[in-house]
């Protein structure tokens, strides 16, 4: 007999009614020879040995690509009919990918073979319509041919609500400083970051190209406040005081500026304080997703880029929908996009995200950046879980390590953290040009008063398999003479899948950052700073690139494991660890290579220019 089993975050709530009208929608599945096509695709033409490098794909020729097969369109059309439903009823959508039909409740619940049942969300009030068992599987003969089905009631719209858990982080009073004189060792500031990672000060006549772009993700309810903005500009670049970024909305996104508090601003601020300052003059963009009462994530922001995506990748269980739908390839999406979100892999199903980690591989196709950042628990999600080995699902604060997605898609570069590894307290003082900055070891950060110690995220995704670009930098990780008992322990446990993808790609500096928020300047410490740090590097070399008449950089991984790692563009981090799980000691940083806490190390920008402007 099959489990009655509640989708997670829901509980059962009253019974359909009897009478009730049922729509099921087939997404229709791509097959995996396309999709093992367009990797192979993109790991050509971002692979800096191919004569296919910076070649990227047209939207249009995307989506031809990745049209489903008209032979399932007949077979699942067809088995609809041979099962009495209703042609009449049945909607097909060729280029969308999917048939849907309308159903009579008993009808609906032959066709799968499961008792349907309206589920309520755990935060309450939205309602959601799924099986009642754990396995309702489809026949044979269309078994392959079909992603996943949904259930709505037709007279009742869907419209879940999703959490998203967002960087922790430390938010502490630092007196009124200015760019002069500011001790680099102690915080960072812009100035800083363009010291440490060789990146040169904008002039008063640099311009940006005009088809160049840089987006910072935020969810609902998440506002930058144009005070906070022009206070730091006042005291780090005050050549951007008045500037904004251009807001992007998405599924009823907009500026929450009726609650001002550091859980709603303290993010954005971050983000937007360096993005802007670093990337400057380029304008930068805010993709602000969902609205009041519908919590925006990743998958919605894709499907913005991509109608397709609405009807092939929306999923009800964890998407929050508006009830007059989704925004469906409404934007053009920009050459580099900052991610400084995380969540746990085990909180959703491995169709959905292989779905959504497939609109990454699209965005790599159509020439853009997608940057995100590994979290700060180390081995656990953001809210400190591990992965239940009995039930892969998000556990207690012991188990199996946890990947944060979408980092763990090996189609993202994923931003790890880092700090300078400097003497416990020691007394030097920052001098520009006279005092050199000693190497990075992994962040590592506990709050004062509080037991929590931050450490970058950093392992293995238990759903997706270690890609072709970073196979070899993994294996010789994981056979590494000092570390490999270790490692083969924790694998052995059940700890880790040492044939999944590995993260992070790349780290920078997560420690102690200047912002402006709250009416004053605190220190902010996490990955959620590294990302959009990184993102305005890649940014900045997209436009040399475009004013030299080259193709914006696209998927980056492949060039950083197959040329940067070997080269004066990338900064080796040998020291450090991460921790989680009940694993005080993870994975460790090591001297000459890829790690599971710190990536291929810190990037120097004057080396990834010159590396990226020697590219074709």
């Amino acid at each position: 007999m099959d489990n009655d089993v509640s989708p997670i975050g829901w509980s059962k709530s009253t019974p359909i009614r009897a009478d009730a009208d049922v729509r099921l929608s087939f997404l229709l599945a791509i097959p995996q020879t396309q999709i093992d096509t367009a990797a192979l695709a993109l790991d050509r033409m971002s692979n800096p040995k191919s004569a296919h490098y910076g070649q990227h794909w047209t939207r249009q020729r995307i989506a031809e690509h990745f049209t489903p097969q008209k032979r399932s369109m007949r077979l699942v059309s067809r088995w609809l009919n041979e099962s009495g439903a209703d042609t009449s009823r049945q909607k097909l959508s060729v280029e969308q990918g999917s048939i849907s039909v309308v159903l009579p409740l008993h009808k609906a619940e032959e066709l799968l073979g499961a008792r349907l049942h309206e589920y309520t969300s755990h935060d309450g009030g939205e309602t959601l319509v799924a099986p009642e068992s754990n396995t309702h599987p489809l026949p044979a003969e269309i078994a392959n041919e079909v992603h996943f089905v949904h259930a709505s009631l037709v007279d009742k719209p869907e419209i879940p609500q999703s959490p998203i858990p967002i960087q922790a982080r430390d938010a502490k009073p630092k007196p009124k400083a200015t760019a002069a004189q500011l001790n680099c060792f102690r915080y960072m500031s812009p100035e800083c970051i363009r010291l440490l990672y060789n990146i040169p000060a904008p002039t008063t006549n640099d311009t940006s190209h005009p088809n160049n772009s840089l987006g910072i993700f935020l969810p609902s309810w998440q506002t930058w406040i144009p005070e906070e903005l022009d206070s730091f500009f006042a005291a780090f670049q005050p050549e951007l005081i008045g500037q904004r970024p251009t807001v992007l909305p998405v599924n009823g996104g907009y500026r929450q500026t009726g609650f001002v508090s550091s859980i709603f601003n303290m993010e954005p601020h971050l983000d937007f304080e360096y993005s802007m300052a670093l990337a400057y003059p380029l304008p930068v963009s805010n993709i602000q997703v969902g609205s009041y009462a519908h919590v925006g994530n990743t998958n919605l922001m894709l499907a913005a880029f991509s109608k397709d995506h609405c009807t092939t990748g929306i999923d009800p269980t964890f998407d929050s929908l508006l009830p007059n739908g989704t925004d469906c390839g409404t934007l053009t999406p920009p050459l580099v996009i900052s991610i400084s979100a995380a969540w746990n892999e085990a909180s959703f199903s491995a169709p959905y995200l292989h779905r959504q980690c497939l609109e990454f591989l699209k965005l790599g196709l159509l020439g853009t950046t997608v940057i995100a950042a590994t979290g700060d628990h180390g081995t656990a999600d953001q809210l400190r879980e591990c992965r239940d080995p009995s039930t892969g699902t998000p556990g207690p604060l012991t188990g199996q390590f946890s990947a944060n997605f979408p980092a763990s898609c090996p189609w993202v570069t994923a931003v790890g953290g880092t700090q300078l590894d400097l003497p416990l307290g020691t007394n030097t003082t920052f001098q520009k040009g006279i005092t050199p900055f000693p190497p990075e070891t992994a962040f590592r950060h506990q709050q004062q008063n509080r037991s929590t110690i931050y450490t970058p995220g950093g392992g293995f995704s238990h759903t997706f398999p270690t890609p072709s670009y970073q196979r070899h930098a993994v294996n010789s990780y994981l056979s590494r003479p000092l570390h490999q008992s270790h490692l083969s322990n924790l694998s052995a446990g059940g700890y880790f899948s040492p044939s999944g993808r590995g993260y992070p790609d790349i780290s920078t500096t997560a420690l102690n950052y200047l912002v402006h928020t709250g009416g004053r300047l605190t220190t902010v410490s996490g990955t959620s700073a590294s990302a959009p740090v990184f993102a305005a590097m890649v940014a900045r070399v997209n436009d040399a690139r475009l004013k030299a008449g080259k193709a914006p950089v696209g998927f980056v991984n492949p060039v950083l494991y197959g040329v940067a790692a070997d080269s004066k563009a990338v900064r080796d981090t040998a020291t450090g660890w991460n921790a989680g799980c009940g694993v005080d000691q993870a994975f460790p940083a090591v001297e000459g290579g890829w790690d599971a806490v710190t990536g291929l190390g810190t990037p120097d920008f004057g080396g990834l220019l010159e590396m990226w402007i020697g590219l074709p």
